[in-house]
C-alpha cells in the first residue's frame, strides 16, 4: 500500500477510530483499526463488537498502490 495524505486528516480520523477499538480487548484485532487504500479513496474503521465506525477520506488522497493494513488503534 502506497497512498499520500495530509496528516492533519488521517490524524483526525484515526483518532475517532481509536474511540471505537476496544481498550482491553478479549479479541485482539478489536484494539486494531483497519485502513483501505484503493481509488482515491482511503477507508479508515474499527469496531469493538458493540458499535463500529468507518469512514472515507477523498480530498486530497493519491492512492499510488492500493491495498489495505490493520493497525494498532490506541497510542
Amino acid at each position: 500500500m502506497d497512498v499520500t495524505v495530509k496528516a492533519g486528516d488521517l490524524a483526525r480520523e484515526m483518532a475517532l477510530a481509536a474511540k471505537v477499538a476496544s481498550k482491553k480487548p478479549t479479541i485482539p484485532t478489536t484494539a486494531c483499526g483497519r485502513i483501505e487504500a484503493a481509488g482515491n479513496t482511503l477507508t479508515l474503521g474499527a469496531t469493538d463488537l458493540e458499535i463500529a465506525t468507518r469512514s472515507q477520506l477523498t480530498s486530497g488522497v493519491v492512492v499510488a498502490l492500493p491495498g489495505a493494513a490493520v493497525i494498532q488503534a490506541q497510542r
